[in-house]
């Protein structure tokens, strides 16, 4: 059999023999996955005032305080998130708080709390009402609470403020932090964004009064709050959200305090290493004190 024929023969083959069943077969694409909520996490002591139509996040300036946001250094600035929205009403964000955290949520018309608008926090965030507030974190304090009572508190010391995506095209931070809404290796529909205030863990406090300097900055941002925090105590595990990544979830923060040998903060400020996937930065900050969030109606 010459060339010619061998052609002939291989070309009135059926195709299945020819190309075979998948080798060569066209493999389906997978669509892309489209974002639909945003984790917002903030860890360290942040004043949150919930007031319609938008909310307020002040990061007191307190000394010695690192302020990150992605993991990177934040700029001062006034920064807002696009392509987010939640319940339009901070009366029906919901709040999934441990049990004795309701001492650090507070009422500005109850207790006739007045933002003293002379103070210049480090940062400040603009945003809409969330549709979820939960506490991730939190430690056991003894405080004088807001009416003048002693008593044992649970006091957030991380929240994660859930939205949902309305516009993934339009998911953005403004200033531009270089943060990009999937900066993870797999597609996913969660997007999380973590800031921190706080002490960088190699960070000395040879008089244990840093978290009582804290709070008061915290407390000037309102003058006729009385509360004081006597003392702190240990860390419990507070709720979590879908979506977070494995070093964000509850518990993580306090096995990388218990063995600070093994945290990697030295990486978390190398511009040349490849951005990962948002992680917990609490092992590259540390402060005992937790946010305080007033309601305003």
């Amino acid at each position: 059999m010459n060339r010619r024929e061998v052609l002939k023969a291989i070309a009135s083959m059926p195709v299945v023999t020819a190309l075979g069943c998948s080798t060569m077969s066209p493999k389906p694409t997978s669509a892309a996955t489209t974002i639909t909520t945003v984790n917002l996490v903030f860890e360290g002591p942040f004043i949150f005032v919930m007031e319609n139509p938008q909310i307020r996040v002040f990061a007191p300036k307190v000394d010695g305080h690192q302020y990150l946001i992605n993991s990177a250094s934040a700029l001062e600035s006034t920064y807002m998130l696009s392509g987010v929205a939640g319940p339009s009403d901070v009366q029906k964000t919901q709040y999934e708080l441990p049990k004795g955290a309701d001492a650090f949520r507070l009422s500005a018309s109850q207790l006739h709390l007045a933002l003293n608008n002379q103070r210049s926090p480090f940062f400040t965030f603009v945003l809409p009402a969330p549709d979820r507030v939960v506490a991730l974190s939190a430690r056991e304090a003894e405080i004088i609470d807001a009416f003048g009572n002693r008593r044992s508190a649970v006091m957030p010391t991380s929240y994660a403020f859930v939205y949902r995506v309305t516009d993934p095209a339009a998911l953005s931070l403004t200033p531009d932090t270089g943060w990009k809404a999937q900066n993870g290796p797999v597609a996913s529909r969660f997007a999380n964004l973590v800031v921190a205030a706080g002490l960088p863990l190699n960070a000395q406090d040879p008089t244990g009064q840093h978290a009582h300097a804290a709070f008061a900055e915290l407390k000037s941002y309102f003058p006729a709050l009385s509360m004081e925090i006597l003392s702190t105590g240990g860390e419990i595990r507070g709720g979590t959200v879908e979506g977070l990544t494995q070093d964000l979830r509850r518990g993580t923060v306090s096995k990388r305090r218990e063995n600070r040998s093994a945290r990697v903060a030295p990486a978390v400020f190398t511009t040349q290493t490849p951005k990962p996937q948002l992680s917990r930065v609490s092992y590259a900050v540390d402060c005992e004190v937790g946010g305080v969030i007033v309601t305003k109606p």
